[in-house]
């Protein structure tokens, strides 16, 4: 995959989260914040049909671009802000793993790759308010944390708002532990 400077690589977090979701076949993927296309990639390979998206029209053009080195013909891009643009209630599987990382004060080209409250968002909470109206009833949802995140406000938002959670996979750096937690409602 070729390498963009602008653009967050496939990194820890990524392998994770790819190591966290079982393959078995679904009809529709969503691939949230996509970035290089890397997990849109693998997700091509059980899902019928996967969509990635991503709010950096640079982004969804390098990952387009990656797709095009590959016999890949079930993954669009869309560029769009988490999911907006899509009908409720359709997807089977989505997946993000967003910025989850505290803002250090100085401003670089991966902020808005890395950062959880860039331009005074909590992207993560922005996502977990949305996410029923993403997910088919009995979808799941796979999402990357950080112990560097806001955990409690994200465990509060999650468990005031029906959202089953269970932590999948985790790993430890010397900094931070990141993890991965699998979402779905219970009704």
């Amino acid at each position: 995959m070729e390498r963009n400077l602008k653009i967050y690589p496939p990194s820890e977090d990524t392998f994770l989260l790819q190591e966290s979701i079982p393959k078995f076949r679904r009809n529709l993927a969503i691939d949230v914040g996509t970035g290089s296309g890397y997990l849109a990639f693998f997700l091509s390979e059980f899902v019928n049909y996967v969509i990635a998206t991503d709010i950096e029209l640079d982004a969804i053009k390098y990952a387009l671009n990656n797709l095009k080195t590959k016999n890949i013909y079930n993954v669009d891009f869309v560029v769009t802000n988490l999911f907006d643009c899509f009908r409720e209630n359709i997807f089977d599987l989505i997946i993000f793993n967003p910025p989850y990382l505290p803002f250090n004060g100085k401003k670089t080209d991966l902020d808005v790759q890395t950062v959880l409250n860039f331009k005074g968002k909590n992207i993560i909470i922005e996502f977990l308010s949305k996410l029923k109206k993403g997910l088919k009833k009995d979808g799941e949802c796979f999402i990357v944390l950080s112990s560097l995140s806001p955990l409690e406000v994200i465990f509060n938002f999650i468990n005031s708002h029906g959202i089953k959670s269970e932590k999948i996979l985790s790993k430890r750096f010397f900094f931070e532990e990141i993890f991965v937690l699998k979402l779905s409602y219970t009704s």
